[in-house]
């Protein structure tokens, strides 16, 4: 991750920062607290010289008495949980006497299991010298942890073993485990080793030393909250260190996730990720960091990380890549703010660089007031593929987005974007590329798009583009369609071109009457949350209301449904001139009488003339629609209205139809999309009653029964609103059930006369239906 010399530098630092684990130089006694094992007789002895090679008072060992076994020197308990690379030292000197016999130094985090950490099979006196060895981390992690000096073989065969200066220490930190809310210190580097987890609890501090890196080759979760971040850091502003590096991180381990921390002051990008799968960056800080190289907060290559809701800010770089460079990947990067970068060197591109990337999950991110030195782009897009969506690209010193695409294969689709009020021209590109459904407005150079190759490279539909075609450097006419070049009417937008400028704070919503609204590319099935046409441009207004219900109101007589629809945005408050008017598409059965009150805005229908149960008809886009009620807006949820149909589902159709709501305020007033219902009349009418036959000549006989009136549910009655139809059945069975073959006729009266059966006998059932 960093340059020869810097390592260089690194390892020199920390070798002056390390961390004693166990220090001992026996100067007038052995140290408190070690202990002998392996023998009731003491081999382990002070001795009052200098033979290892120390000042004068050191540790002996001596043959007598004479016996064979393993004995042991052991240190006092120590804490290595914090210990990554493990390193001992110590002098020696030894006098040899016959035979053979083995000496070590050997670790242990249970007094049982011995690890050696150094050895020697000894078969001729050594001379005073200097032992360095090391030990790898998990052979401690560990809060009881022991060092033993060892002797093994028969002590008849040693004189004498000097030994001094005793050190074992540690240079990196160790990242295993859980740190709980405090402040830490590293020493060097902190590192998670692989197949190891660190995480690391909201409200921790770290405080990395100068220069080192986090060095996560295993998993890292770095889990804070909105109100308890976890900064990762260094003690003032004046020190540096180099970052995060997570590369080459074996796919068995688990992800690592940076949820909530504030990253700063680091030298070599904040967080450097290669080759390494499962790595999440969300809601997270990162400002103040810097590279020579790409990158300055985060750089990745070949991996498909995620990186959503953070805020990146004022980083820096000498390569593309101010605030990001991703390459050779297919990142999900969204929701991110991106603002205040600097790239420090000429002729370098992109606060956001992505290279050779798929971009289709790379969406709504705030890329503004980023600076270069000299030409560069605020977003530079290389060899890219996929749809590049939903971005605020404003006031950056230069070119808004850079397309440098050679692949004839790959268009770079680049769709719901604001390019507006950068230094430069808004687009450059050289490759491929089809820009639709966005705004390019108030770039400095009179360019607005500059397309540096073929004109067929170049497709244009459904934008805002200032000046239109003219705006366009190597436009073809056959690729410019459906544009628009009206002033987009921003909220609140910056005054002009440029960093001087706050784009971040400016209002880059769309006005009520903007013409950018409903005027995108609504052909390929793409709606905005209201139903509508796509609004042009990054943020879409939900300016209709919605109706997501037109169902039919059980259990009823039928001819009424219950619609339900979503409030319009602008339903926020109570607004005395703020209402929803609910009308049904009209046909031919609606013929416009004298009494009929014509309006041709739905503004016109006040409160008074909607109480006046006048017949009220609006003529809108060639269509009539029926006003059926109104509800006033008062910053609900939902809203809802049982309006009437005109006839019922039944036997001969469906019988849909089509209503709509308007929201109108004192500004203007916006229809919705029109959704499709029927009723049903779900409660059946009553069983005819008192049904009688009667002779009325030789031939005929009369039969009646008692007018049907009303239906029942559930042990009560409602009236009917439908016409009753009765139809009449006949057979010889008086258990028979109706069907079509026994089917005499029907009638809307109660009472028929039927023909004279002669000498058979009949029965006959009548069934009333509300059915029409």
């Amino acid at each position: 991750m960093r340059y020869l010399l810097l390592v260089l530098i690194l390892v020199s630092c920390m070798a002056l920062s390390g961390v004693d684990l166990v220090s001992a130089d026996f100067a007038s006694a052995l140290p408190a607290g070690w202990t002998q094992m392996g023998s009731t007789s003491t081999h382990w002895v002070h001795s009052a010289t200098n033979n290892a090679g120390g000042t004068t008072g050191e540790l002996g060992f001596t043959w007598s008495p004479s016996e064979n076994g393993t004995f042991r020197f052991v240190s006092p308990a120590f804490n290595t949980t914090m210990a990554h690379d493990m390193t001992l030292s110590f002098k020696q000197a030894i006098d040899w006497y016959a035979n053979s016999f083995t000496l070590s130094v050997q670790i242990s985090t249970n007094l049982t299991t011995w690890n050696t950490i150094w050895s020697s099979n000894v078969v001729a006196d050594v001379a005073a010298q200097t032992v360095n060895a090391q030990a790898p981390w998990n052979w401690g992690n560990s809060s009881t942890t022991y060092l033993a000096f060892v002797y093994s073989g028969n002590t008849y065969n040693i004189n004498n073993w000097w030994i001094d200066n005793v050190s074992l220490s540690y240079t990196n930190t160790l990242g295993t485990g859980t740190w709980s809310a405090a402040t830490y210190y590293p020493t060097g580097d902190l590192i998670v080793p692989n197949g190891q987890t660190l995480t690391i609890q909201p409200g921790v501090t770290i405080n990395m030393a100068s220069n080192s890196i986090l060095s996560v080759q295993g998993s890292l979760k770095a889990l804070g909250t909105g109100t308890q971040k976890i900064n990762i850091t260094t003690t003032g502003a004046t020190t540096t260190w180099a970052g995060i590096d997570i590369q080459n991180v074996a796919a068995a381990n688990d992800s690592t996730i940076l949820d909530w921390c504030v990253i700063q002051r680091s030298i070599d990008s904040g967080v450097e990720i290669v080759s390494s799968p499962k790595i999440r960056i969300s809601n997270c800080e990162i400002k103040n960091c810097s590279v020579t190289g790409t990158g300055g907060a985060i750089r990745a290559v070949v991996s498909n990380i995620e990186v959503k809701g953070c805020f990146i800010q004022a980083n820096s770089s000498t390569q593309d890549g101010s605030a990001v460079c991703i390459e050779s990947s297919s990142p999900r990067f969204h929701h991110n703010r991106i603002l205040l970068n600097n790239l420090t060197v000429s002729a370098q591109h992109g606060a956001l660089t992505f290279k050779t990337c798929d971009l289709n999950n790379v969406i709504d991110n705030i890329v503004v007031n980023n600076s270069f030195n000299g030409t560069g782009a605020a977003i530079y897009l290389y060899n890219c593929s996929g749809t590049f969506k939903r971005h605020l690209v404003a006031n950056n010193s230069s070119i808004g987005i850079w397309v440098n695409n050679s692949i004839s294969s790959n268009w770079m689709e680049i769709d719901h974007i604001d390019i507006v009020n950068n230094g430069y021209t808004g687009l450059l590109m050289n490759g491929y590329v089809r820009l639709k459904n966005s705004i390019v407005w108030g770039n400095s150079s009179s360019d607005e798009i500059n397309n540096m190759g073929p004109s067929n490279r170049l497709q244009v539909s459904y934008c805002c583009v200032r000046n239109g075609a003219a705006g366009i450097v190597g436009e073809d006419p056959l690729y410019f369609l459906n544009n628009i070049s009206s002033n987009p009417l921003f909220v609140n937008p910056t005054e002009s071109y440029g960093t001087g400028y706050d784009a971040y704070s400016a209002n880059w919503r769309l006005q009520d009457l903007s013409p950018c609204i409903d005027a995108g590319d609504g052909t390929t099935g793409e709606y905005d949350l209201d139903f509508s046409p796509p609004d042009i441009g990054l943020y879409t207004r939900k300016l209709k209301p919605t109706i997501y219900s037109a169902a039919d109101l059980y259990p009823d007589q039928g001819h009424q449904i219950d619609l339900r629809w979503y409030p319009n945005e602008k339903d926020t408050s109570w607004d005395p001139s703020s209402w929803y008017h609910v009308f049904r598409w009209s046909d031919d059965r609606v013929e416009l009488g004298e009494d009929a009150l014509v309006v041709s805005d739905p503004r016109e229908i006040s409160p008074d003339l909607a109480a006046s149960n006048s017949k009220i008809y609006w003529i809108h886009n060639n269509r009539i629609l029926t006003y059926l009620g109104q509800v006033k807006a008062m910053n609900r949820n939902t809203y809802s209205l049982i309006v009437p149909t005109i006839q019922d589902s039944s036997a001969t159709g469906l019988h849909e139809e089509v209503f709509v709501v308007t929201y109108f305020d004192t500004t203007y007033y916006w229809d919705s999309i029109g959704m499709s219902g029927y009723s049903v009349d779900n409660i059946p009418p009553m069983t005819p009653q008192n049904a009688a036959l009667s002779r009325i000549s030789p031939t005929n006989f009369r039969l009646d029964w008692n007018e049907v009136t009303e239906g029942t549910w559930q042990g009560n009655s409602y009236p009917e609103t439908n016409p009753i139809t009765y139809l009449i059945y006949a057979s010889d069975n008086p258990e028979f059930i109706p069907g079509p073959q026994n089917f005499l006729m029907q009638t809307s009266e109660p009472s028929v006369i039927l023909n004279s059966p002669g000498a058979l006998r009949k029965f006959y059932r009548i069934i009333a239906s509300d059915s029409q």
